[in-house]
């Protein structure tokens, strides 16, 4: 059975009822589950044997085990916003069984930058990362004390990639948070802080 998340409700084949778009093909539809509820997945390719596991990223046909037929995507047959109507016929559309995120492995991960992850923000044309002032390598320091506001500031600085031991130190960490959750994959064009460390 292949139930909507978001509904909880099954797609289900409905063999008393002709598709709109195309008489010839039955209604596919959400319901709250019927003997029409149940599928068999069947390979696209011969490139596994029955009963093989099925692996995410397979092309697989979707057969009704009340009657034989499967999905069919009505390409023709547009019902408003350039969708698509899906029905029921003998020879059915095949479809690609994906994540709904993508899946990354522990491995591929350590690649990735995460959402509550300590980085150091390196400029390449400068050769140097981002740092605070406050950091005891540099002789001049200024901080602002907001008492109205209670707020502490004090100047972003780029510091040289002169020695990787002085880099290595925590003044030059920040912590990438996200504005709408605390962690998870960063993706390009969402929203995030940047907090200093210590």
């Amino acid at each position: 059975q292949l139930r909507h998340v978001k509904s909880g409700m099954f797609i289900s084949l409905d063999n008393q009822r002709s598709a709109q778009g195309t008489t010839k093909c039955m209604m596919v539809e959400l319901n709250n589950g019927s003997v029409g509820s149940a599928w068999k997945l069947h390979m696209r390719y011969k490139v596994h044997d029955e009963g093989d596991v099925i692996s995410i990223g397979d092309q697989v046909y979707l057969q009704s085990t009340n009657i034989s037929s499967c999905l069919h995507v009505n390409p023709n047959y547009d019902i408003g916003n350039g969708l698509c109507e899906i029905n029921a016929n003998k020879q059915g559309s095949s479809f690609r069984i994906t994540h709904y995120a993508p899946y990354i492995s522990k491995a591929a991960m350590r690649e990735c930058l995460l959402g509550g992850q300590e980085v150091r923000i390196y400029n390449k044309e400068s050769e140097g990362h981002l740092s605070s002032s406050l950091s005891s390598m540099l002789q001049d320091t200024e901080v602002v004390n907001d008492s109205e506001k209670g707020n502490v500031s004090t100047n972003v600085v780029l510091v040289p990639t002169i020695d990787d031991n002085k880099v290595g130190l925590s003044k030059s960490l920040f912590r990438v948070e996200m504005t709408h959750e605390y962690g998870g994959l960063a993706l390009y064009k969402d929203r995030y802080r940047l907090r200093h460390v210590n």
